[in-house]
């Protein structure tokens, strides 16, 4: 029971970690939607390179919410098993 309550305030913590990163790109996207695009093409090429970072962000995330859905499998099968009486 200890180690289960460990890993719940565990995945609680990272939950709380990505729903932050998550508001924070939200409005970060939410505050450039209405920015013009430069003409210039060094800029543009950037720009482009800044976001290239984006797609490696999101990927270290996905790790998180994956791991986080697996517990919530396992501690629904578990709460099955155990209410079942089995």
């Amino acid at each position: 029971m200890q180690t289960a309550l460990s890993e719940l305030r565990a995945n609680a913590a990272m939950l709380d970690q990505l729903t932050g990163w998550l508001t924070a790109a939200e409005a970060n996207l939410s505050a450039h939607a209405h920015e013009m695009l430069p003409e210039n093409l060094p800029i543009i090429e950037q720009l482009f390179q800044d976001h290239q970072v984006c797609p490696a962000c999101s990927f270290n995330k996905s790790v998180i919410v994956a791991k986080l859905l697996l517990s919530l499998q396992f501690y629904s099968c578990v709460n099955f098993y155990v209410l079942s009486g089995k």
